[in-house]
């Protein structure tokens, strides 16, 4: 992939990210009625999308998954019969876990991020015998706490080791960006007042700044991953 390309790719999304957020700014002050309030919770099962090349090799892997959480208030609002907005904000848990174990080895390297997460969904209400919900729409996350862990166990030795560390958020080299954005897509079901949803989140903003393997090739890392979500609407 050119330089050139992920540019255009860079700057397509930003834009469309843009068009997601002002639209459903309009769409909120054109609002013709508040729908339900909603405390949602739910479990998610995140991973790191990586990508790394230079001007003649690139490519693309995905880390080892780990358990999270979410949790949060959000707020319905009708546009039409079957179409509505919810947004609010979410305290939710994102990272990655990887392990390798061999003859006399283990070894585990985690990465906790924690965010608050201001989602923007639209909701589609399909009509049917089944109560089914669409939903898609941005999100912009604040990253407030991250952790790294680091877990080395050598049998033959009888060496035992752990390493843990604060995330730094900031723009330098080695440190996390503090803002992440992307896409929530999902598929639900609506079993009033209680809702189910299944989500993906499609991160789309560089974890790191200025990210070298020993090779000198440019690495990108992206949060994706799914959560089992439910809801319970207070009116």
């Amino acid at each position: 992939m050119s330089k050139h390309f992920k540019k255009i790719k860079m700057n397509v999304t930003k834009k469309l990210l843009t068009l997601g957020l002002a639209l459903g700014s309009m769409f909120t002050a054109n609002a013709q009625e508040l729908g339900s309030t909603l405390i949602r919770g739910g479990v998610n099962y995140n991973h790191l999308f990586g990508t790394y090349g230079d001007a003649d090799n690139d490519g693309s892997y995905i880390t080892g998954s780990m358990v999270g959480f979410n949790a949060g208030v959000t707020q319905e609002i009708v546009l039409s019969s079957d179409i509505m907005l919810e947004t609010g904000l979410l305290y939710t848990s994102k990272g990655k876990k990887d392990d390798s174990k061999g003859e006399g080895y283990e070894y585990s390297d985690e990465t906790n991020l924690s965010y608050i997460e201001l989602p923007i969904d639209f909701k589609y209400k399909v009509t049917g015998s089944l109560p089914l919900i669409l939903t898609a729409g941005p999100y912009v996350a604040y990253g407030v706490d991250g952790k790294s862990k680091e877990t080395a166990t050598v049998t033959a030795l009888g060496v035992n080791s752990s390493v843990e560390k604060d995330i730094e958020w900031g723009s330098s080299e080695g440190e996390y960006n503090q803002w992440d954005y992307g896409f929530n897509f999902g598929i639900g079901v609506d079993l009033n007042p209680i809702e189910l949803t299944l989500r993906y989140g499609l991160g789309l903003s560089d974890l790191e700044n200025n990210s070298e393997d020993e090779d000198g090739l440019t690495k990108k890392y992206y949060n994706r991953g799914v959560s089992l979500n439910i809801a319970y609407k207070l009116n």
